[in-house]
């Protein structure tokens, strides 16, 4: 009976930590297409619209995965958006870093407690 009680934690703190690697490529995902606004090459800003949009696309699946984590439902889901989180650590810069960095500590999290 322990053993079950000392599980049902990882879940809970798996989702949170989605929530917060989607909040950030959220962000990340928006400043790009903020900046595509802002530029006068035209191919460039297409580039840059196209890679935020991609990025929101993502981030949203992160934060439903998120969800559905604390709300222990929807397991496969949760598991998908912590491996889309992991698969920032492919791109460069700081908050993909950290996106992936989180993501891979999700991904321990609810594989322990399945």
């Amino acid at each position: 009976m322990a053993k079950s009680s000392s599980k049902t934690w990882m879940p809970t703190v798996a989702g949170i930590l989605l929530l917060i690697a989607g909040a950030i490529a959220l962000l990340r995902g928006l400043g790009r297409m903020f900046i595509a606004s802002f530029t006068e090459r035209p191919l460039l800003g297409l580039g840059l619209e196209i890679a935020g949009g991609l990025q929101v696309v993502l981030a949203i699946i992160i934060i439903i995965g998120g969800i559905f984590a604390v709300q222990r439902k929807v397991w496969w889901l949760a598991l998908t958006a912590s491996v889309i989180a992991t698969l920032h650590l492919l791109a460069a810069g700081i908050f993909s870093t950290l996106v992936g960095l989180i993501g891979i500590l999700a991904i321990i999290l609810l594989a322990v407690s399945k």
